[in-house]
């Protein structure tokens, strides 16, 4: 808590992911345009949900994640380093 203003989960909106739904509720939250947000995504249906809101994608190719497609997201790094 002490590092984000804003906190919110899937379970509180009716759509979850790859709907736009949570991306798009915490932009609004944020009072920034989700063309101004970047998201930081580790899943095919993560990605998708981020581009669908109309933000900048990295997918994180994580090795704990399984073998996803992150082909929807703007750039794809393998190590966290790498951002």
């Amino acid at each position: 808590n002490e590092y984000f203003t804003t906190l919110i989960s899937g379970e509180d909106l009716p759509h979850s992911k790859p709907a736009p739904d949570i991306y798009l509720k915490t932009a609004k939250m944020l009072n920034i345009a989700p063309s101004d947000c970047v998201a930081l995504e580790d899943s095919k249906n993560g990605s998708i949900a981020a581009k669908s809101a109309g933000m900048y994608c990295i997918g994180f190719a994580n090795p704990n994640s399984g073998n996803q497609d992150l082909s929807a997201a703007n750039i794809i790094v393998n190590k966290i380093t790498d951002i």
